[in-house]
């Protein structure tokens, strides 16, 4: 499974995927993790793209988690971790809100994966 995790951190594009692979490792690793971790892979695999893109954030929110808490508090990665994760967990909270329509769930959602899109490539340049 660990392999598999990390394999899935390809998603966070080319810089962080060495990065975020082997926190999602070492996440994946601890017990306590491993029935969240074959849910956000289920997620990853669903065909409603809502729960897929809520899998994507929250792979992206468990490798910054990661990524802070292995590095040191004064380090630019630090900082750029804590800052992701905010963003990330806006973006996880802005993708549950209800909507009146499909329409408007749809174009929040198209919104959401664009920002994700942005906050990752961000990442990744700073990375």
């Amino acid at each position: 499974m660990a392999n598999n995790m990390a394999g899935i951190a390809k998603f966070l594009g080319p810089n962080a995927k060495k990065l975020a692979g082997a926190a999602l490792v070492g996440w994946i690793g601890r017990p306590e993790n491993q029935t969240k971790a074959l849910n956000m892979v289920q997620g990853l695999a669903s065909s409603n793209p809502t729960q897929k893109l809520l899998s994507q954030i929250d792979l992206a929110i468990v490798a910054f988690e990661e990524i802070a808490t292995n590095t040191a508090k004064d380090s630019d990665r630090f900082q750029l971790a804590e800052t992701t994760l905010d963003e990330l967990r806006t973006l996880r909270t802005r993708l549950q809100l209800p909507f009146p329509s499909a329409k408007a769930r749809r174009e929040n959602r198209k919104n959401v994966k664009v920002r994700f899109n942005e906050l990752l490539a961000a990442a990744n340049e700073s990375l």
